[in-house]
């Protein structure tokens, strides 16, 4: 699910020190998963980058609205 450091975050976050996240990372990684995953169903988005493909037909419109955003990255545009 999420590729995000959430043990080390959480530890610093916590000020627990180094020694936590080697005891106790995957526990920590869980919290975190757990709450983003969470967070993602209540707003109904992907947090972290994601690959979406979305196909439109204009209709001789100016303006596309994207379901998908903020955009950082456009691979391809077909008029």
């Amino acid at each position: 699910m999420a590729s995000y450091n959430w043990s080390g975050e959480i530890a610093a976050y916590l000020k627990l020190g180094a020694d936590a996240t080697s005891e106790r990372g995957a526990l920590l990684a869980a919290i975190g998963d757990s709450v983003q995953a969470a967070v993602e169903r209540y707003v109904g988005r992907t947090l972290e980058r994601t690959s979406y493909t979305e196909v439109y037909d204009g209709h001789d419109r100016v303006t596309l609205f994207l379901r998908n955003a903020p955009v950082a990255s456009v691979t391809s545009l077909s008029v």
